[in-house]
């Protein structure tokens, strides 16, 4: 006799605990800050090293790597996909699940905070390399795609980049990590989750117009002997 389970995860489930988790550690980041930057309490117990958005090698620094690893993944998806239809555009979802992965890496290996100030001037060189190359790419998508997909980059970028010059200038200024400059690095770290979360979104948006729906199938088979 054989018996089959079978586990299906929709795309809404796994999004909705994502932006469950996210919440989580933004709240907990808020917490984290207020301790350090206006109780003056610069660890609590370790529990601002461990939860303060703006530290390396915690749990939401890993969370963040984990969302643009799954970016990746899901974009490798998407060109493998377009790679058997010998799409045009191929190339570009590559591109863009090697970046994403090296993002991934980034963030999880903590190579920004070793390049410091040069950051920003890689990343912008990054993004004037990048642009013209996906532009058609990006004009040629479903409109609701393609605004998704902005809107996901602007939320991202906004953090990462815009938030991250900010930063430097006030510190440049005042010459002291205070409240405010502890809500700049809040705000920025929680940009980058939500835009990472907004595109993963999106990509499963898109996918499922390509596969009806997206789901995560698990299927376990059991066989019983008859007595």
């Amino acid at each position: 006799m054989e018996n089959n389970f079978k586990v299906i995860i929709k795309s809404n489930v796994i999004i909705k605990v994502l932006w469950i988790i996210t919440l989580i550690l933004i709240f907990l980041g808020v917490i984290s800050m207020v301790l350090k930057y206006h109780l003056g309490f610069p660890t609590a117990k370790n529990f601002v090293p461990q939860f303060g958005l703006e530290h390396e090698s915690n749990l939401p620094t890993y969370f963040s790597a984990l969302l643009l690893l799954i970016s990746a993944l899901l974009i490798w998806i998407i060109s493998n996909y377009k790679n058997n239809l010998n799409d045009s555009f191929t190339r570009n979802w590559q591109v863009l699940s090697f970046i994403f992965l090296y993002l991934s890496i980034d963030e999880a290996a903590t190579v920004r905070s070793l390049l410091n100030n040069g950051d920003i001037t890689i990343s912008v060189t990054l993004l004037c390399i990048l642009i013209p190359f996906h532009i058609k790419f990006l004009l040629l998508l479903p409109s609701d795609t393609r605004n998704e997909f902005l809107r996901a980059a602007t939320c991202y970028v906004s953090g990462a980049l815009g938030l991250e010059i900010i930063e430097g200038i006030y510190l440049s200024n005042t010459y002291h990590e205070d409240f405010f400059y502890g809500v700049l690095l809040v705000s920025e770290e929680s940009l980058e989750m939500i835009g990472s979360l907004l595109f993963i979104k999106s990509l499963l948006k898109y996918l499922s117009k390509v596969t009806e729906y997206v789901n995560i199938e698990l299927l376990l088979e059991q066989q019983t002997a008859k007595a």
